[in-house]
């Protein structure tokens, strides 16, 4: 049987459907094959950003670090061909190339630990740089200028060297550090360096982090990293103010009563007739109807109609006459009329507050009764009906007569 190596395997999943295309493993180097990784793994930050998915942005950022940091600490094996590998060499690619994979299949849980795990495992000299985590992660973008304390935590040999002081690139423009020690960077940039606009939704800047260090007893060599930080909306999400109104509102409903009937076949006869009591309804005297449904004789003649109350029912006395010779009088008959009746009814109209961060906006009716929603950038559902300071994305104030609605300024958004 034929053996197949463990690097055949590797390129295969490495470069699914490109291995003919790009060699064997004899042919496709070390350097090569981590810059393909960084390609895919950026684009499952793309695509966590896309479909909000803080898991799968915070996997594949975790990769991307994993991979910069084994391309500096196998620096002087990046040329080597993938059969040439060590064995610890060869097992990191293998687990790169896996847990890509399954990001990209959307198997992200858990990815970003075993990136992590993998990451503390590198062989890499002292003298060798090295990222561990970026904060913040998550930067609110926003209309108005404000700067971004970017902090890179790790390991810097030589950033307290004067001529060896590690910088960033952003579109081109160098920024120093402005605080350095060996295991902390901090740097001073413009928010709208990173995110010239507010966004609608996630996305992602990249920031080229170089770090100088030692490469033998005498050179020095330039660590790069690309840091993917990450950029949220320029504003809390939707946010919605319902006041409610309260108004009158007349209710009217058409009664048809039951049929009777008297006739006077045998001798004259008279009864009070009287429809059912409705309770908290008012009966509108102009629609009282006596409906005829069945009659023998003449209205007047064989038989009489009198309405005599409507209040709090509808009752008639009718009256039908005996005629021994001719006709007597019949009648069946219903009453049809209208009740009405006048209540106070609640209405909640919407109105869309449009708030960025930093800005507040004032209402005057809180006192007739409110509530705010906040549907968030991050897919989460808040009512507020009172006071609330808690949500680190919205305040809310009411007062007697007011409600104030504010989202804290963008250099203090702190999310997630």
């Amino acid at each position: 049987m034929k053996r197949i190596s463990v690097v055949t395997i590797i390129v295969t999943m490495m470069l699914p459907g490109m291995a003919a295309a790009s060699g064997t493993p004899e042919t496709i180097n070390l350097g090569d094959s981590l810059s393909r990784f960084e390609q895919r793994l950026e684009a499952v930050v793309g695509k966590g950003c896309s479909s909000g998915s803080t898991t799968m942005i915070q996997a594949g950022i975790r990769g991307v670090t994993l991979v910069d940091n084994a391309r500096v600490a196998y620096g002087e094996d990046l040329d080597a061909p993938l059969s040439r590998l060590s064995p610890a060499q060869a097992k990191v690619v293998e687990e790169i190339s896996r847990i890509s994979a399954a990001l990209e299949a959307g198997a992200d849980e858990g990815a970003a630990g075993k990136m992590a795990a993998l990451d503390a495992s590198l062989a890499a000299s002292d003298a060798t740089p090295r990222v561990s985590a970026v904060s913040p992660a998550f930067i609110a973008t926003s209309r108005k200028p404000y700067s971004v304390s970017l902090t890179v935590s790790g390991s810097f040999p030589l950033a307290t060297t004067a001529d060896a002081r590690p910088y960033v690139l952003i579109k081109g423009k160098k920024y120093a550090a402005g605080d350095a020690s060996v295991q902390k960077l901090v740097f001073a940039i413009p928010v709208q360096e990173l995110f010239a606009a507010p966004l609608n939704g996630f996305g992602y800047a990249r920031v080229q982090l170089m770090v100088p260090y030692k490469a033998g007893l005498f050179a020095r060599k330039e660590g790069a990293f690309s840091l993917l930080v990450i950029g949220i909306p320029g504003g809390p999400g939707k946010v919605t103010l319902k006041h409610r109104e309260t108004s009158p509102v007349t209710e009217t409903r058409h009664i048809v009563t039951r049929r009777w009937s008297l006739s006077a076949a045998k001798k004259s006869l008279e009864a009070n007739f009287c429809g059912e009591e409705h309770g908290g309804w008012k009966i509108r005297n102009e629609t009282i109807k006596f409906g005829v449904d069945k009659a023998r004789g003449d209205e007047g003649d064989e038989w009489h109609r009198t309405l005599f109350t409507s209040e709090p029912r509808v009752c008639y006395h009718v009256r039908t006459i005996h005629n021994r010779y001719g006709e007597s009088g019949e009648v069946t008959f219903h009453f049809e009329y209208d009740i009405e009746r006048t209540s106070d009814v609640d209405t909640w109209p919407e109105e869309q507050v449009v708030l960025h961060w930093g800005e507040s906006r004032t209402f005057p009716y809180a006192g007739s009764g409110w509530r705010v929603v906040l549907d968030a950038f991050d897919g989460h559902h808040f009512e507020y009906d009172k006071t609330t300071t808690d949500n680190p994305l919205l305040r809310v104030v009411g007062g007697d007569d007011f409600i104030t609605i504010s989202a804290p300024p963008a250099q203090k958004v702190t999310w997630p």
